[in-house]
């Protein structure tokens, strides 16, 4: 996009609401049709091979980023310490309009695949995860699986991923199929900013404190 163009679409942005720009990062019809075919192939999980598998899974991803309109991606990019499944950045045009949902521009996603078709994402996946993140210094990472990550609020997968969050300042987002299937009526935008809130509200301890009316007197 030339800065012309680009100086033209933040005017734009100005003058819209977040119902308007919302509307521009969704899938249409043929996307999310096309969406809905990799999720039952991957479902069915008749791959004669992990490496067919895994492939397929991360093309999948890519089409996924690549409709929403709002990332560009790279595949398997190593590091000196692992590799990377997805790397993906934020578009020109998305760079102005994540500040609309409180991500800054510049923030790059490092993308986990796992097709568990059978189970959820456990902890030691995830803590795997966690060190290529920090190593990597990066804040936010997305596992990406059909059924998310193992327990429920501070238990299992769930509570380890609240526990870094709380501890590290790291943020671990789980997206289903089910969060995905969602994208014809909520842009991914949404769906990781909803991600972030949840985590950080359900570790947010402050909000259950009460003060003593002597607080600030001693």
């Amino acid at each position: 996009m030339s800065n012309q163009k680009l100086n033209i679409f933040i005017d734009v942005l100005r003058n819209s609401d977040i119902e308007m720009i919302e509307e521009n990062y969704l899938l249409c019809d043929e996307e999310f049709n096309k969406l809905n075919e990799y999720i039952q192939v991957l479902k069915r999980d008749d791959f004669h091979t992990t490496k067919a598998k895994g492939d397929y899974f991360e093309e999948f991803i890519h089409y996924v980023l690549k409709c929403t309109n709002i990332f560009r991606s790279m595949n398997n990019i190593r590091t000196h310490t692992n590799e990377i499944d997805i790397r993906a950045e934020f578009t020109l045009p998305a760079q102005e309009v994540a500040k609309y949902y409180q991500f800054e521009g510049n923030l790059t996603l490092f993308f986990e695949c796992k097709n568990f078709v059978r189970k959820k994402v456990g902890v030691d996946d995830i803590g795997k995860f966690y060190s290529l993140l920090a190593t990597s210094k990066k804040d936010i990472g997305i596992i990406v699986s059909p059924n998310g990550i193992t327990g429920q609020s501070w238990r299992d997968g769930s509570g380890l991923c609240k526990k870094i969050a709380l501890i590290h300042g790291t943020k671990i987002l789980s997206i289903t199929f089910e969060d995905l299937l969602k994208l014809k009526n909520k842009s991914l935008f949404t769906i990781l900013k909803e991600k972030v809130i949840e985590i950080e509200e359900d570790f947010n301890i402050e909000k259950h404190i009460k003060h003593h009316e002597l607080e600030g007197k001693l």
